[in-house]
């Protein structure tokens, strides 16, 4: 499903850029959010702190695309990129506190 869906991304981005910058987005959304369906081996293994970091860097995300696919709000691509580091700090810190090994 994943892939499928990036393949069709490519294509739309490719052959019809412009045309369904809507239908793009919530691809991208949804592609971001299928661990929702599989997530049970995750909670087993991860504390539940870092998986508020994790669904805290998806919220982060998740809301820049929204806030990118308002085109009148002004500066609307530059708050959704302050986002994506937002969701990315999130995320390095689920990965660094709860997913490496700690230092010896």
């Amino acid at each position: 499903l994943s892939w499928g869906m990036a393949l069709t991304g490519i294509i739309l981005k490719i052959f019809f850029t412009g045309r369904y910058n809507l239908l793009s987005t919530l691809m991208y959304v949804f592609m971001g959010w299928l661990i929702v369906f599989v997530i049970s081996p995750l909670m087993d293994r991860l504390a539940a702190d870092g998986l508020r970091w994790l669904f805290a860097g998806g919220a982060a995300y998740t809301l820049g695309a929204v806030i990118y696919s308002i085109k009148k709000i002004k500066l609307n691509h530059a708050i959704f990129h302050l986002f994506v580091l937002l969701g990315s700090f999130c995320h390095f810190m689920a990965v660094y506190f709860y997913v490496l090994p700690p230092a010896a």
